[in-house]
């Protein structure tokens, strides 16, 4: 994680650290985490299924089948984490 040098309330400092040591986030410098952006569906998933296997020590159900018309723009890494969020 590299140091901290943008203007970012400590309490979404603590919540970036936290989050990143569990592996929720894998965005190395917190000035490029967007901490004031929106969050979209597939950032949702992927903070959930990290969450949910990292802290939570849940395990993905793979024979579950989910799949999502909408997110055939998306990049295989997102569609993967919708799909694992759907599977937990």
């Amino acid at each position: 994680m590299k140091s901290m040098t943008c203007d970012i309330s400590q309490e979404l400092v603590g919540a970036y650290v936290f989050s990143f040591d569990v592996g929720v986030t894998t965005v190395k410098d917190i000035c490029q985490a967007d901490m004031y952006g929106p969050v979209i569906r597939k950032h949702l998933a992927k903070f959930l299924s990290m969450y949910a296997i990292n802290v939570l020590d849940m395990k993905p159900d793979l024979t579950r089948t989910c799949s999502f018309t909408d997110m055939a723009n998306q990049s295989f890494e997102m569609q993967g984490f919708a799909r694992m969020a759907c599977q937990l």
